[in-house]
């Protein structure tokens, strides 16, 4: 189960800051589904936050079509494991936690 919110479009701006907050115990995460187009910025900041366990692979913003940026390596991860990073697979960023970890927030 995932909190979801649907928007028409979004357009983040370079070096926009984004929060993402999830509970591990329950297993669920917010996502934002854009039905029509998403616009990536090249540099930004995305800052997770959360309780339980924080798992890889989590859909941040899916989308029906995306511009922009397609390398997020400019992304800046926050309050995740070292080297936790945002990438486009194809319509949706998804969260890349440091392979093998878990994180335990108390």
């Amino acid at each position: 189960d995932t909190n979801v919110s649907r928007v028409a479009s979004l357009t983040l701006d370079e070096g926009a800051k984004a929060v993402w907050k999830y509970d591990g115990n329950a297993k669920t995460a917010g996502r934002i589904v854009v039905t029509g187009l998403l616009t990536l910025p090249s540099v930004a900041a995305l800052d997770v936050s959360g309780t339980g366990y924080l798992y890889s692979g989590q859909v941040l913003f899916s989308a029906g079509s995306v511009s922009g940026a397609t390398d997020l390596s400019g992304w800046t991860v926050i309050g995740a494991p070292y080297a936790s990073r945002a990438v486009l697979l194809g319509k949706q960023v998804v969260l890349q936690v440091n392979r093998g970890t878990m994180l335990r927030v108390q």
